[in-house]
């Protein structure tokens, strides 16, 4: 089996799959329902952030960052199913085309929503075809961001402190790549600005530009006012053993600049599973957390 095809996150061990069109939809139950959208949890130094995207087809897209590293994002694609009868319920996630027996047995895990917009989900220790665990020990808890794979930000409930300290750009290029990571992943083709939320190119403080390839998406956030920072993101697809991974990162310029900082520097092809000195900011600029 090889090592590269399995990705460790909050120690749960999940294969990587060679294909992302063989889905199912899954049944209009309430829960079903109410599980589709997209997840996140808060950020925190002592407990890596994730986020979930379950889309109304039965296909999940694990967003997750690189160990404790709060500024770069890595996400892959999985099936899911669910079993709303037993308390807790049952999740269970599956590759789209395993390739032996061992990668056609799910990871069976629990969930359940504890409070209104809030998931709840076992991720602990979890190995495919292992049993299912009966009790939540150390959960994820999640809330509801979006219905979908993209979100963007009302900048326009900024203070005016927070604008004047670059809010604005920080808020808007983080969600504009992690929407752009997601969507990416789960649609198979990089998404426009206007998919991603911005009608026109600017906002009240940023003119924003979007550049896309087969594999390379790169977004860049210019401020119109002198004394604000600017900022360019990168979101890459790229595969590993024939699994679709994607990773993203977002490089503010160190002093206020209405020119871009420069490209992040990217390894050439991206080899494995990215870590945080992989895709590197350059001169310049500085990545910002997630």
């Amino acid at each position: 089996m090889s090592k590269i095809g399995w990705v460790g996150i909050l120690g749960i061990a999940i294969a990587g799959s060679s294909s992302l069109y063989a889905v199912t939809a899954l049944s209009q139950s309430n829960e079903s329902q109410q599980l589709v959208g997209r997840w996140e949890t808060q950020v925190k130094r002592t407990d890596a952030p994730m986020g979930m995207r379950f889309s109304p087809s039965g296909r999940l897209i694990f967003a997750f960052e690189t160990g404790l590293d709060t500024q770069t994002r890595m996400a892959f694609s999985l099936n899911y199913s669910i079993d709303a009868k037993p308390n807790p319920m049952h999740l269970d996630f599956r590759l789209e085309k395993p390739r032996n027996a061992h990668e056609r047995q799910p990871v069976s895990t629990i969930f359940d929503f504890p409070s209104s917009g809030r998931l709840r989900v076992h991720i602990k220790n979890l190995r495919p075809g292992e049993p299912r665990p009966t009790q939540f020990d150390r959960p994820a808890e999640l809330s509801k961001v979006s219905d979908s794979a993209i979100v963007f930000p009302d900048a326009t409930k900024l203070t005016q402190a927070e604008q004047s300290k670059d809010g604005e750009g920080r808020l808007a290029m983080q969600s504009l790549a992690l929407s752009s990571l997601y969507s990416s992943l789960e649609t198979q083709k990089f998404p426009t600005l206007e998919q991603l939320g911005l009608k026109n190119d600017t906002t009240q403080n940023y003119r924003y530009q979007l550049q896309a390839s087969s594999d390379q998406l790169t977004l860049i956030a210019r401020p119109k006012k002198g004394n604000l920072k600017s900022y360019v993101a990168v979101v890459l697809r790229f595969p590993v053993e024939g699994q679709d991974y994607g990773a993203t990162k977002v490089c503010e310029s160190v002093r206020p600049s209405q020119i871009a900082p420069p490209l992040p520097k990217i390894p050439n092809p991206p080899n494995g599973i990215l870590a945080r000195d992989k895709i590197q900011c350059g001169s310049g600029s500085a990545a910002i957390d997630f």
